[in-house]
């Protein structure tokens, strides 16, 4: 009995998985980013940082980059960081919703915005999951137990 198969579908259905959470993470990242036009409109966003926005997927790991001034952007800098509820190594999962741009006089630096969060979108992100990893299951048994009625 041989599992060759069985494992190739599985590591194909994780690849698929990958490939579907890369883009959609990517797209959702794209429409909270900071940009010219962004409800609240963020009258210092020049589009630079949506533009930097990329995905690679290497040794099955997603991973994100952007210019590096986004991280301020996305968790604050300065005294507004240090009232921030998160702080840079913060799971985007974990993040606090979307807050969109803002200006607060009365505190110095820039306020987060938190465009990594992912909080919105966590259940689809589990749906995907599931459903992809859960056909490649049932494909792979289908195929096993039809090769041992052989």
């Amino acid at each position: 009995m041989s599992f060759g198969s069985s494992y190739e579908e599985m590591n194909v259905a994780f690849e698929q998985v990958l490939e579907s959470l890369g883009l959609i993470i990517e797209q959702h990242l794209r429409v909270q980013v900071p940009r010219p036009g962004n409800n609240p409109n963020n009258e210092y966003a020049t589009g630079a940082l949506r533009n930097s926005l990329t995905y690679n997927i290497v040794d099955n790991r997603i991973s994100f980059s952007y210019s590096a001034y986004g991280t301020y952007v996305d968790l604050g800098t300065y005294d507004a960081y240090q009232n921030a509820p998160a702080r840079f190594g913060t799971d985007p999962q974990d993040l606090p919703p979307f807050a969109g741009y803002f200006r607060n006089r009365n505190v110095k630096g820039i306020q987060p915005q938190y465009w990594t969060s992912m909080r919105e979108i966590q259940p689809e992100i589990q749906r995907i999951i599931e459903s992809t990893l859960a056909d490649a299951s049932e494909r792979a048994l289908a195929s096993q137990i039809s090769t041992i009625g052989r």
